[in-house]
């Protein structure tokens, strides 16, 4: 112990000693969940629940963070504990609101209270030292960029660009800007000598290089803010009672409201004007989204309405960033925060609503640890601090729609599109009949006939393909044999497009090789590629339209930072024709001009051997056959499956979300299946399957030992080979545990969670959105 630590020590032994309760660090936990330090007399004014702290920790110093401050402790005596040593410098303080929510995750996903807190804060070493001023270039305030392109018919192809460079980034330094826009430095200095750009001063992200979020956040929403998004629009009448219904929810203390409204029907004004009732009431409010890909997007309509008072929290920001936009909500300097998942722990002072855009989407779902789902924190946090919390969907969830036809959420519904515009027509085409007839193609003859009259007149096409690379497997037609990854127990994914060429690729582990000549196995030359993903999707396209513009928006192309944006920017201004993706297309993006929809195959998610299936299926076609005839010309939707008659193909076709329901919560009925259950999964992994196994048998009789102690509430099922068998070299075993209520199944997967086995981990995974 350094000696001011021991004099700061000796001092509380003459005062009442004051204890704090830290979380460290460190890959261990404690009974009561913490450990217990004494608050040095000089470090009393700066510790408070959620400060960052140096403690002792064995040998070691480590970081920690206090979770509770008391005058006793049941750890040990004051001469049996130790100081905490120092603030932690450059780190960030968690509000006590935000405590209270770690400490509620590590009951509700059994996780260690130390991780759910490094799953809110930002990088806890961050720099805080100061930072220079960086020049970047913006468009004039409140100049629309496509007035201004009208307005200069003899504008220079090199100022033209800077001009749409602007528009989609918001902000650049010079030097991004000139490469952005294919232009020397000169002209763009020369372009703010004439006033079509303007220079400013900001102070750049922690680490962030020349990305400066804050005023690229502005810069966006004022530039796609000038195509509609964000602009003030009249309510329908239907619009108005959602309204007075999200209102009297605010104005009565919280809880929670599912909105239900077909795609188009103009959810997204209802959330900007209960935002603004927040922010007249001296709240703040955050706006989740379930992807990335739809940041841009939704930070526009926000920004237009408040302005710079809006932060951004995701995933892809850099830490440095993220420390920027954290403290900036922190400080109140903001009114919103629109993010991904991990902005439902955005450090407001005053939260008053909580927005969460497309509930029902998988990706709130964290697949790591903490493995939290961020559509129930933003309930909790919602309970916490008195918040409102809308859940909005045209395809809710059948946990939060039993819940709302229960009493326990207010249902709102808005059945219709904004100026009762139609919903599109849905055609389902039986692909077998497309085969017996001679079509071998991936595009059915009505879709192709779909987009060339779309094309002709002037109309955009979106084609979802919830698959990646250009053939499923690769395969050899002389003796069999499936290329397959070797660590995994999967077929390998053929490439066409990769950057190294044509190879096969794990989409689990990564693992990359070339695609084989000859069969390895008999030495054979005709291999074959099977199946279709987006590649595959992107060639025929090109080649049965080749004047159309085509792009393609997968994982494989979004990886540079920016791209989700380019991408869809080029598809809204309409610079592509025909756009192909994954579900990262289908969820709530507006195009006007889309007036054609296509599903390549809606059997993709229907055949996983998971009880979601079905419920997938529906959301995804009706979801992005939502994005047809959202302008003032219809749309048509082509669904194409082998499997026309599954009543998740019908229900989707007919626009029917109540069937669906009903076809589908009897099914859940019939097999225990949540809602009608609460239910929790344990995942076992190791190089050795015989050690697998074994640890997963322990588990599963430490489960049933205390489900028999709990007198048969809960009910464990395994264990099994998970139906994903090995990824990374590590064969995968599972369990799954049902029971009536969260506390139970917790109770149960912790039981079995305490059982150890050399060389196997366990991962639970409370409420799982899958379990392949």
């Amino acid at each position: 112990m350094s000696e001011t630590a021991l004099r700061g020590h000796e001092q509380c032994c003459e005062q009442s000693p004051v204890y704090a309760h830290v979380v460290v660090d460190v890959p261990v936990s404690s009974s009561q969940g913490h450990f217990d330090y004494v608050v040095p007399p000089e470090l009393a004014a700066e510790v408070a629940v959620g400060s960052p702290v140096i403690v002792p920790f064995g040998p070691r110093r480590v970081q920690g963070f206090v979770v509770g401050i008391s005058d006793r402790s049941e750890a040990g005596s004051f001469h049996d504990l130790k100081p905490i040593q120092a603030v932690a410098p450059g780190a960030v303080k968690v509000p006590p609101d935000l405590v209270e929510l770690a400490r509620w995750m590590s009951r509700r996903y059994l996780c260690l209270m130390v991780d759910a807190i490094k799953a809110m804060a930002p990088s806890w070493q961050a720099s805080q030292a100061r930072r220079a001023r960086l020049a970047v270039y913006t468009l004039p305030d409140g100049a629309d960029p496509e007035e201004l392109l009208r307005q200069s018919p003899g504008l220079s192809a090199a100022r033209a660009r800077l001009i749409r460079a602007l528009a989609t980034a918001g902000q650049l330094p010079l030097a991004e800007l000139a490469r952005e826009a294919s232009c020397s430095p000169s002209t763009v200095r020369a372009a703010e000598r004439d006033g079509l750009i303007v220079k400013e001063y900001v102070t750049p992200p922690s680490g962030a290089g020349s990305s400066v979020p804050e005023g690229s956040l502005y810069g966006i929403g004022r530039g796609l803010g000038g195509r509609g998004l964000g602009d003030r629009v009249s309510l329908t009448p239907a619009q108005a009672d959602a309204l007075r219904a999200v209102e009297a929810a605010m104005d009565s203390g919280g809880g929670v409201v599912l909105l239900h409204g077909v795609t188009g029907s103009g959810k997204t004004e209802i959330y900007l004007r209960a935002l603004e009732r927040a922010a007249a009431q001296g709240k703040q409010g955050i706006f989740l989204v379930p992807d990335i890909a739809l940041t841009p997007q939704m930070l526009a309509a926000v920004s237009r309405r408040f302005g710079r008072r809006v932060a951004v929290l995701h995933s892809a920001l850099a830490g440095g960033q993220r420390m920027d936009q954290w403290e900036r909500a922190l400080r109140g300097e903001v009114d919103v925060v629109v993010g991904a998942r991990s902005a439902v722990f955005a450090p407001l002072p005053n939260l008053g609503l909580i927005v969460v855009d497309e509930e029902h989407d998988s990706s709130y779902k964290q697949d790591e640890n903490p493995r939290y789902s961020a559509r129930d924190v933003a309930i909790e946090r919602g309970r916490i601090t008195g918040a409102t919390v809308v859940l909005g969907s045209a395809t809710p969830s059948l946990e939060s729609y039993s819940r709302a036809a229960g009493g326990a959420y207010r249902l709102v519904q808005l059945p219709y599109r904004v100026n009762r515009r139609p919903l599109p027509p849905v055609r389902v085409v039986d692909m077998r009949a497309e085969l017996k007839s001679g079509n071998r193609s991936v595009l059915s003859r009505l879709l192709k006939a779909r987009i060339e009259e779309g094309l002709t007149n002037g109309k955009q096409a979106l084609l979802l393909m919830n698959r990646r690379g250009f053939s499923t497997f690769v395969l050899c037609r002389d003796c069999g044999y499936v290329s397959a990854c070797p660590s995994c127990d999967v077929s390998l994914t053929y490439h066409a497009r990769a950057r190294a060429g044509q190879e096969m690729m794990c989409h689990h582990c990564g693992h990359v090789e070339p695609v084989p000549r000859v069969c390895p196995e008999c030495g054979g030359e005709r291999i074959k590629f099977f199946g279709v993903g987006t590649e595959r999707v992107e060639e025929e396209v090109r080649a049965a339209f080749p004047g159309a513009s085509t792009a393609r928006m997968d994982v494989d192309t979004t990886r540079r930072r920016g791209a989700h944006a380019e991408i869809l920017g080029a598809f809204r201004d309409g610079r592509t024709d025909i756009l192909i993706g994954t579900q990262m297309i289908a969820k709530g993006l507006d195009f006007p001009n889309v007036t054609t929809v296509g599903v390549i195959s809606a059997d993709t998610s229907m055949n996983l051997p998971d009880f979601r299936a079905a419920e997938r299926t529906f959301q995804l076609i009706s979801q992005v056959a939502g994005r047809a005839g959202r302008g003032p010309d219809p749309g048509c939707v082509v669904v194409q499956t082998y499997n026309p008659e599954h009543y998740s193909v019908v229900a989707a076709a007919r626009h029917d979300y109540r069937a669906f329901y009903e076809a589908e919560i009897a099914s859940r009925v019939q097999h225990g299946y949540p809602p009608l259950r609460r239910l929790g999964r344990l995942l076992f992994r190791g190089e050795d399957e015989d050690r697998v196994a074994a640890a997963a048998g322990l588990a599963a009789a430490a489960c049933r030992d205390h489900q028999y102690s709990l007198q048969g509430i809960a009910e464990v099922k395994g264990p099994a080979g998970a139906p994903i068998a090995r990824i990374a070299g590590k064969f995968r075993w599972h369990l799954l545990v049902f029971a009536d209520s969260d506390d139970v199944v917790a109770a149960v997967c912790a039981a079995g969670c305490a059982v150890s086995h050399q060389g196997v981990t366990i991962a639970v995974d409370i409420d799982p959105y899958s379990v392949l």
